[in-house]
């Protein structure tokens, strides 16, 4: 089964860093071919009071075993960023020093999460993201 089909749509963010600040945005999935799509974020960050508008853009392929994210802006495009195994919807990325572990879930047809913990010498963050359809 292809999980992000089911995923197609737009979507309210809403996204903590360590349980204090967090992101709110919209998200759009879209199938550019088959078992290809888009996944946009457009998030305003709170910071210290001070507002930070960002984005993310990552294409995903899906195949009977992976949920495939790369990168889809930058010197990074077309790198893998995570491979989510679907039996586990888990996925492990190493960048120089830094871990990255992630989970994927759908919830049901209206809510997914995405969790993500980044450690390092310097970095020790718990992202928690939750995504709701919107009609």
């Amino acid at each position: 089964m292809i999980k992000i089909r089911y995923l197609i749509g737009n979507w309210k963010i809403k996204k903590r860093v360590n349980n204090s600040y967090f992101a709110i945005g919209n998200l759009k999935i879209k199938e550019i071919k088959k078992n290809f799509f888009l996944f946009n974020e457009k998030l305003v960050t709170n910071f210290q009071e001070l507002n930070f508008l960002g984005f993310q853009s990552f294409q995903i392929e899906e195949n009977k075993k992976d949920i495939v994210f790369r990168f889809n802006l930058g010197k990074d495009k077309d790198k893998v960023y995570q491979i989510f195994n679907k039996s586990t919807d888990h996925s492990k990325y190493f960048c120089n020093k830094d871990r990255y572990f992630m989970n994927f879930k759908i919830i049901n047809q209206n809510y997914f999460i995405i969790n993500t913990k980044i450690k390092g010498p310097q970095k020790n963050l718990n992202i928690f993201t939750k995504y709701q359809r919107t009609i």
